[in-house]
């Protein structure tokens, strides 16, 4: 019985392997020039984003056991193939298709069929995306499909990435559990250190202060130096910032502070979701895995706000929405990726609903 069941759990994954091949060939075989469709924005975002979501669903299948863990290289399968049918679509002049997403309790479920209200234990009830038997069940008063793992937090690779880790503990708070020990740094006040990094690998760098205080945060990575903060008149706890793939094993880090501090790397794959009613104080660093959705954006308190999009190479992909002081604005994530939070005041992310 075991042997059946490894062989099914071996079938699910290389299925999904060829489905990433498969975009990967699709990909490398479209017939689109990028340089020839300069002028049309829309096609090259789409085009943009299907080779994200390829590099995505590559790196997320990594170390995979079965098919609950590979949920997150299924969901960026799904966005990737919707980019590509959003692209063929321009390309012949039609209309771009709807992209229905995958049920949010499990991507084996399949394609969602509508929008059900829905509270994690102790939550916020918001619209999420569902199946037709989900659906069924929420307005029956019933638990969604049980699928191995609670329903939206994320795969069950996460889950076992951090044994004993209080649940939703971000990873900009502390080290998260496992982290090399050069990888992390503690000092007091002004000092340059260098951290352990993988090579030819994204991450993002952490430096978290025992207080506000006035800093900045420079680093030398892939051959040029890069200041990430600088802010002697405005106070801040936290620095968050994503590194595209160098080729050197350490990360140079010059930081100046007059309190203590401490400084960390996260992987990609660590990077929390946005969930509706996200908020925070200062610079936070959240990822999206869908198609464009609507946004409201909250600050409270002085200073400038701007929120910035990276790809999933962690390169600089454009600013959606930016303000100063107290605002209240809608924008939208334009797609996957990356969103970078740089604020020192409290500020709210919702979704439109």
């Amino acid at each position: 019985m075991f042997g059946i069941f490894r062989r099914r759990r071996g079938a699910e994954l290389a299925a999904v392997e060829a489905d990433i091949t498969a975009l990967g060939e699709a990909l490398a075989g479209h017939a689109l020039e990028p340089a020839e469709h300069a002028g049309d924005a829309d096609l090259l975002a789409d085009y943009e984003r299907a080779l994200d979501a390829y590099e995505q669903a590559k790196r997320a299948f990594a170390g995979d056991r079965d098919l609950l863990d590979a949920e997150d290289a299924v969901r960026a399968l799904d966005a990737g193939r919707h980019a590509l049918a959003c692209v063929d679509a321009r390309l012949a002049g039609l209309p771009v298709p709807d992209h229905r997403p995958l049920c949010f309790f499990d991507a084996r479920h399949g394609p969602s069929v509508r929008r059900a209200v829905w509270a994690p234990p102790e939550g916020t009830a918001r619209p999420v995306p569902v199946c037709a038997a989900d659906a069924v069940r929420l307005e029956e008063g019933l638990p969604p499909i049980e699928t191995g793992r609670v329903a939206g937090s994320g795969s069950r690779k996460r889950e076992r990435a951090r044994p004993g880790e209080p649940a939703g503990a971000a990873p900009f708070d502390a080290p998260p559990a496992g982290t090399a020990q050069g990888s992390v740094a503690r000092r007091k006040g002004n000092a340059r250190v260098e951290l352990s990094i993988a090579p030819r690998e994204a991450a993002v760098l952490v430096v978290r202060f025992s207080g506000p205080t006035a800093a900045s945060v420079d680093i030398r990575h892939r051959g040029n130096p890069r200041s990430l903060w600088s802010g002697t008149g405005e106070p801040t706890r936290r620095v968050v910032f994503p590194l595209a793939a160098g080729r050197k094993r350490l990360l140079p880090v010059q930081i100046t502070s007059d309190v203590p501090w401490e400084a960390w790397l996260v992987a990609l794959e660590d990077v929390p979701p946005l969930r509706d009613g996200t908020s925070g104080q200062g610079m936070y660093l959240f990822r999206h895995d869908g198609g464009p959705v609507p946004i409201r954006v909250r600050q409270k308190g002085r200073g400038s706000f701007a929120l910035l999009r990276f790809s999933w190479s962690c390169d600089l992909a454009g600013s959606v929405v930016a303000g100063s002081g107290s605002f209240t604005k809608a924008a939208e994530l334009p797609g996957p990726g990356l969103f970078l939070v740089r604020a020192s005041a409290e500020w709210t992310i919702d979704g439109v609903r």
